[in-house]
Formats: C-alpha cells, structure tokens, sequence
C-alpha cells in the first residue's frame, strides 16, 4: 500500500494493488467539504476510473 500525500492534505489518498482509499482529513470541520477536497476527491476518482488495475475504490 503506498499513501500519496502527507497527513497535512485535506484529502487523504492511499493505493493498494487493487484499490484506491480516497479518505477526507479535515479535522478541523467534520463531515464538511471545501472546494479544495472536491477537487482532490474528483482527481483521485478519476485516476481510479482510468487505472484498469484498480478494481475498488472507497
């Protein structure tokens, strides 16, 4: 499993052979969203999507 950026990113994303965690790290303002974590949200989904190895994303 590798993780793609630091613990101090809004949005968190980890890989594993098959998978993909997209996980929300604003701890600061739970279950909200800025437009910054959409962007990361959407970028790392489209990865995924575009990765045919990657069969689960979360």
């Amino acid at each position: 499993m590798t993780n793609c950026n630091s613990k101090k990113s809004s949005v968190i994303m980890r890989r594993t052979n098959a998978g993909m965690s997209i996980i929300p790290n604003r701890k600061e303002a739970l279950n909200s969203l800025n437009i910054e974590m959409v962007r990361l949200i959407k970028a790392y989904f489209n990865e995924a999507l575009a990765d045919d190895a990657c069969k689960l994303r979360l």
